[in-house]
């Protein structure tokens, strides 16, 4: 055999045998003292590692490991008439189906499916339609899947999967941006849509519990305003004598807890901000019992310290 990192002189020669199907390769007989007093082949090179920036704020520096900016521009190109030819064919399969977003919790199963390709194709156009890169295809497709489930509603089913995805998937660091956004149009779009702040909620919750190298933190401007909405607002529901509002408004006071407990020690006016918000909700008269409840059910997970 050959020694690993060196390669043979010579090609290798397969010999056959009267015309049989037996093959050998063969081998010349050598005196062992030569081989041994012969001198060394020259050492292969040690491997080495060297590091360089892939991108820089979305950017990809003009460095000799990146390729060159005509290659760049060529591969973006492909990618964006890729992203929005995936949008179009979705529009098209939902179109054929005959089923209407609105009409998907009424419809059968393939009615479902065409609201399901709608609402992908929706989420994919219109968060992803101004960016200064691209997503792969493989990641338009996710987040179109799970923006989805968290809007339907109606399909709790498809609910817990894309929570398990976001909890427990490695890679999401690139869908991080869009998924904070998503999360802060829905919340101020739909603040008497009870069901989904909930599941909007739940979503939150998952991105900040995620160990896998997800660093929700770049987006506490975008997340913790859109949480503590939840928190204090005047109304989360269509019907409050009937919706129980108080339990989405207690697992959001959780979860402002959980964000300034794991992520105060990095950000030392994240809390202090925090409570100061919580305690303008609790301190103007002219509030709401559902905004003051809030505050206080806020301030009271945040420790004793605020309490006091």
């Amino acid at each position: 055999d050959a020694v690993y990192g060196f390669s043979a002189n010579k090609p290798v020669v397969v010999t056959g045998w009267n015309g049989k199907d037996t093959h050998w390769v063969p081998e010349q007989d050598m005196d062992l003292n030569e081989v041994v007093q012969a001198a060394l082949p020259p050492a292969p090179l040690a491997p080495s590692l060297s590091l360089h920036w892939l991108a820089v704020d979305g950017v990809q520096p003009n460095v000799p490991q990146n390729p060159p900016p005509d290659k760049r521009s060529q591969r973006k190109g492909h990618g964006q008439k890729s992203g929005s030819g995936l949008a179009e064919e979705m529009h098209h399969g939902s179109a054929r189906g005959g089923a209407a977003v609105g009409q998907e919790g009424g419809g059968g199963e393939g009615g479902g499916q065409d609201g399901q390709d709608a609402l992908v194709a929706s989420s994919v156009g219109g968060a992803l339609g101004e960016v200064s890169h691209v997503l792969s295809r493989e990641m338009q497709l996710l987040f179109g899947r799970v923006t989805w489930a968290v809007r339907a509603v109606g399909h709790p089913a498809a609910l817990q999967p894309a929570l398990h995805t976001l909890k427990c998937d490695a890679g999401l660091q690139e869908m991080m941006p869009y998924f904070a956004q998503f999360i802060q149009n829905q919340v101020a779009a739909n603040l008497k849509d009870l069901a989904l702040l909930t599941n909007l909620m739940a979503m939150t919750s998952c991105l900040f519990a995620n160990t896998q190298g997800l660093e929700p933190e770049l987006y506490l401007h975008q997340l913790v305003p859109s949480v503590l909405t939840c928190v204090v607002g005047k109304r989360l529901c269509a019907s409050p004598a009937t919706e129980d509002h108080w339990q989405l408004r207690d697992r959001a006071a959780s979860l402002v807890a959980t964000i300034c407990a794991r992520h105060g020690g990095v950000y030392a006016n994240l809390q202090p901000r925090v409570t100061r918000a919580l305690f303008e909700a609790l301190a103007d008269a002219g509030k709401p019992l559902t905004s003051v409840y809030g505050a206080i059910v806020a301030i009271t997970r945040l420790g004793p310290l605020c309490v006091e």
